[in-house]
C-alpha cells in the first residue's frame, strides 16, 4: 500500500474512532472508571465494522533484549492505538505514553481519549517515519480547533454545510452552530447531524433581535477552549480539505484569511433541492459549472505551493476580509475583545476586527489558492444601518484603538 492510500487508512480509521468515541462519551458521560468506557468503546468500534484488540501487549527492546511490557487499551484494525483515561485534564505525560507506545511498535497513530470531562477530549499523536533520511520526525498534534458557523434560518443551507463538515479529511475539530435567532427547523437540523458526527457539533442561540453576527460570535467564541478558531457562515460549504488547510496554515502572531466562490441563484436551488454533493466535486466538474455560468469564478479552487512569503505579501491588509473565511488563535481574538456589537446591522464588523488584529499586532497572512468556500446564493442583506457602520468602522481606522467597544468579554 503507497503512502497516500496508508494516509486514506488511517484518516478514515481514527474518524471512526473518533466518532465511536463521541458516541460513547454522549450515553455515558463523564464519571465511570476506565475500563467502563474501554468496554464500551469496543463495542462501538465492532459495529463500526473495525476490528479491536484489548490490551494490546507491546515490548520495548534495548540491544534486540526485552526490557520492558507494557499494554495499550485498544489496537484497531491493527494500526491506530486507543489509549483511554478518565481524569481531570491530560498532562504531557499522556502524550509522551503514547509517543512510546508508537516508538515501540513502529505504529504511526495513536488516539489519546479522555472521559473524565463532560464531551471526551480527543488527541491525536502522530510518529512520522516517512523522512527516514533525516531520522524519525515527532509531531505532536493537540492544537484543538473549532470551526463557528453563523447561521439564520436556512436550514436546508446550513444542512449542505454540515455535509461538508463531515466529509472532511480532518475531523479533529469541533463545530459550533451560531445562530442568530433561528426557529425550531434549525434546531431539528442540528439535532439530525449530531447524531451522525463524528466530532462534537454544537448550537449556541440568542434571540431573533434582527441582524446581530458580531454577538452569536462572540457568544460562541465565549463557549469554547479551542485554541484556534476558523469563522464561516452557515451557507459557505467548506471542501474536504477545508479544515486540515486552515491547520497547516495556522501561525502564532498571524491570523488567516481565504476567500469565496458565488454560486448562482439558478444552481443554488438546484444544488440544494437535489441535495448535489458539489463538495467533492473535482476541477472538472467545477470548470464545467464556471463555462455555463454556475459560478463566478473557477481560480479559488485551483491549489498553489506554499511558499509562506508569498501568503504574506498581504501582511497589513485588511480591505477583503471577511468572516465566512477566517481563522485566529482565540487568545488573539480576546485580547481585542472579539467582534464590536456596536455594529448593528449587515456589514463591516468583519473589518472592524481585522483592523484592530492588525493594529494589535497580529498580521494577515493568506489562504488564498488553498481553502476556499462555495458560497450559497442569498439576496441581498437589508443595508439601511451601512452608512452607520461605515461611519463606526473610519472612526476605528483613524484611531489607536484594539478593543472592541462591546465585545466577548461580556461572555466570558
Amino acid at each position: 500500500m503507497d503512502a497516500d492510500k496508508r494516509r486514506s487508512r488511517l484518516d478514515e480509521v481514527t474518524g471512526e474512532i473518533i466518532r465511536c468515541a463521541y458516541i460513547v462519551s454522549n450515553k455515558l458521560g463523564s464519571g465511570f472508571v476506565e475500563k467502563v468506557y474501554e468496554n464500551a468503546l469496543v463495542i462501538e468500534v465492532r459495529r463500526a465494522g473495525l476490528s479491536v484488540e484489548q490490551q494490546y501487549g507491546i515490548k520495548v527492546r534495548y540491544d534486540q533484549v526485552v526490557v520492558g511490557e507494557f499494554a495499550a487499551d485498544l489496537l484497531v484494525d491493527e494500526c491506530v492505538i486507543v489509549e483511554l483515561k478518565a481524569v481531570k485534564s491530560l498532562d504531557e505525560i499522556h502524550s509522551a505514553q503514547c509517543l512510546n507506545y508508537l516508538k515501540a511498535t513502529g505504529l504511526t497513530v495513536c488516539l489519546l481519549v479522555n472521559f473524565g470531562k463532560p464531551r471526551a477530549e480527543i488527541k491525536r499523536i502522530v510518529l512520522d517515519f516517512e523522512s527516514a533520511c533525516i531520522g524519525v520526525h515527532l509531531r505532536l498534534i493537540k492544537m484543538h480547533i473549532a470551526v463557528i458557523a453563523t447561521t439564520y434560518n436556512r436550514p436546508d443551507a446550513l444542512a449542505a454545510v454540515l455535509e461538508g463538515y463531515l466529509a472532511q479529511n480532518d475531523r479533529d475539530f469541533e463545530l459550533i452552530v451560531a445562530d442568530d435567532g433561528s426557529t425550531e427547523d434549525t434546531a431539528q437540523t442540528v439535532r439530525a447531524f449530531q447524531s451522525r458526527a463524528s466530532m462534537p457539533i454544537h448550537r449556541v442561540w440568542q434571540e431573533d433581535q434582527g441582524f446581530r453576527a458580531a454577538a452569536i460570535r462572540n457568544r460562541a467564541l465565549a463557549g469554547t477552549a479551542a485554541e484556534y478558531i476558523i469563522f464561516t457562515d452557515g451557507d459557505c460549504i467548506p471542501m474536504p480539505y477545508f479544515v486540515s488547510r486552515h491547520r497547516e496554515l495556522a501561525e502564532p502572531g498571524w491570523f488567516v484569511a481565504g476567500n469565496r466562490v458565488l454560486l448562482s441563484e439558478a444552481f443554488n436551488r438546484s444544488a440544494l433541492q437535489n441535495k448535489l454533493p458539489i463538495h467533492l466535486w473535482n476541477l472538472g466538474k467545477w470548470f464545467g459549472a464556471w463555462t455555463r455560468g454556475d459560478i463566478n469564478r473557477v481560480l479559488p479552487l485551483l491549489s498553489i505551493p506554499d511558499f509562506s512569503a508569498v501568503r504574506k505579501l498581504g501582511r497589513n491588509r485588511w480591505q477583503g476580509v471577511k468572516t465566512c473565511n477566517l481563522a485566529a488563535w482565540r487568545k488573539d481574538l480576546l485580547m481585542v475583545n472579539g467582534l464590536d456589537e456596536t455594529y448593528s446591522g449587515w456589514g463591516l464588523e468583519d473589518s472592524d476586527l481585522v483592523v484592530r488584529l492588525l493594529r494589535a499586532g497580529i498580521k494577515h497572512k493568506s489562504a488564498r489558492f488553498a481553502a476556499p468556500v462555495l458560497h450559497l446564493w442569498h439576496g441581498e442583506n437589508d443595508r439601511s444601518r451601512f452608512a452607520e457602520n461605515q461611519r463606526r468602522l473610519n472612526e476605528v481606522l483613524h484611531s489607536d484603538r484594539t478593543r472592541a467597544v462591546l465585545g466577548v468579554e461580556q461572555y466570558l
